[in-house]
């Protein structure tokens, strides 16, 4: 059901650091799979020079969408992509990487970012950026096993549920206004 491509951050800023990730790629060479780069909004100036520098480092592989897309034509890009690697060094795009990890894409994180450290604590299948190197790239960038797949989308699943949310703001409003609801 998923492709082999690796998507690339998840908009046209500066906070997603996509030079670091095409730095640590730089052994990246494929016939196959191609480097999916979303800049269709934030930063026009920053998006063209991310634009420049992925076509002069993977001349083969990068690829960029520069144009809106329907929601519906996003996904289905995103489901080519058996591989993410968002480097953002706060939270950021949280709705995005739960989409990604309910399609059983294979997740990397920056270590900084503390959405890594909650998914590992809940026991995702996630990965740190600065894990892939020249030696390990191909085995880094395989996907995810159908039984690690399946295993992120229930941890998921169970995390978005309605009654976790119900639970936890309870215990929000109990813990700090002393309100039993």
């Amino acid at each position: 059901h998923m492709g082999q491509n690796i998507l690339i951050g998840n908009s046209s800023t500066p906070e997603n650091n996509h030079l670091e990730i095409f730095t640590q790629l730089k052994s990246f060479n494929s016939e196959t799979r191609k480097l999916i780069t979303v800049l269709s909004y934030g930063d026009s100036l920053y998006g063209k020079k991310v634009l420049s520098e992925g076509i002069r480092r993977f001349p083969n592989e990068f690829t960029a969408i520069t144009d809106f897309l329907p929601l519906i034509e996003y996904n289905n890009i995103l489901k080519t992509c058996s591989v993410a690697i968002m480097n953002h060094y706060r939270q950021q795009g949280i709705g995005n990487i739960y989409s990604l990890l309910l399609m059983g894409t294979k997740v990397f994180l920056n270590e900084r970012n503390s959405m890594y450290h909650y998914l590992k604590r809940i026991g995702c299948f996630v990965y740190l950026l600065s894990e892939i190197n020249d030696k390990n790239i191909e085995e880094k960038l395989l996907p995810l096993s159908v039984i690690e797949a399946n295993h992120n989308k229930k941890i998921i699943n169970a995390e978005l549920s309605t009654d976790r949310l119900v639970g936890n703001l309870c215990s929000y409003f109990a813990r700090n206004f002393n309100l039993v609801v």
